[in-house]
């Protein structure tokens, strides 16, 4: 991957991401205002600065999964040569996987009033900080209260430091891998790339939850509460 060429091209797509007040001002005016741009634009522009191991890597496996699709852990990273890619990229995962496990158990536990062993059955097991102890732990709490507590004293109690953070679980999670993109972009590999398109796909979800929200009537305010910035 020509590095130099590809962040070069990131830094002026990056200059085109929406800010905290842009998506204000969207919120609050009658109409869309903005034409949405998603991920596989914006790859499409870099797809000549990377190899074809590179262009089937995003391709084939990262931009699916940004949409949800299910990819095979081990089969994802086959074509990229670059340890610290990997490494970084995984890192990032990693920081995901275990934030979505805990926003799991919060929902079985809280909504569906799943506790103790039952909440294994539903949780990824590619975990990377998130320790089967304190797994166990967060699943055994007797109840929301002690949840909360047990998760602010592990290691992402920076993310969720206490339950009210937990009605924002979504916004908290993808704020927290953007934060850990941020980290991995001084190794100058493809996290930058990925981190790119991780954040315009967040943003394509905020300009089709402001549009579902003014179609719901909700104030401004209450759009802006909704997005991941």
């Amino acid at each position: 991957m020509n590095f130099s060429a590809v962040n070069t091209k990131i830094k002026a797509m990056r200059a085109s991401l929406l800010t905290a007040r842009d998506y204000e001002r969207l919120c609050a005016e009658t109409g869309e205002g903005y034409t949405l741009i998603k991920p596989e634009h914006d790859f499409a522009k870099i797809a000549a600065y990377v190899s074809k191991p590179v262009r089937d890597f995003l391709r084939n496996a990262y931009i699916p999964s940004l949409y949800g699709e299910t990819c095979n852990t081990s089969k994802m990273f086959a074509g990229i040569s670059s340890k610290h890619g990997k490494d970084s990229l995984k890192r990032v995962i990693g920081t995901e996987t275990d934030l979505r496990n805990i926003l799991w158990i919060y929902r079985l536990k809280k909504y569906h009033k799943i506790n103790g062993d039952a909440v294994f059955s539903f949780l990824n097991p590619s975990s990377h900080r998130l320790c089967a102890a304190e797994v166990s732990q967060l699943a055994r709490a007797r109840d929301m209260e002690s949840f909360a507590q047990a998760v602010s004293g592990g290691f992402y109690g920076g993310v969720f430091g206490n339950l009210s953070d937990f009605t924002r679980g979504e916004q908290k999670l993808t704020g927290a891998v953007r934060s850990q993109f941020q980290k991995e972009y001084r190794h100058e590999n493809l996290a930058v790339v990925c981190g790119h398109l991780y954040a315009r796909h967040l943003e394509t979800k905020n300009i089709r939850a402001i549009a579902q929200g003014k179609k719901n009537e909700l104030s401004s305010q209450e759009i802006f509460s909704l997005l991941h910035i």
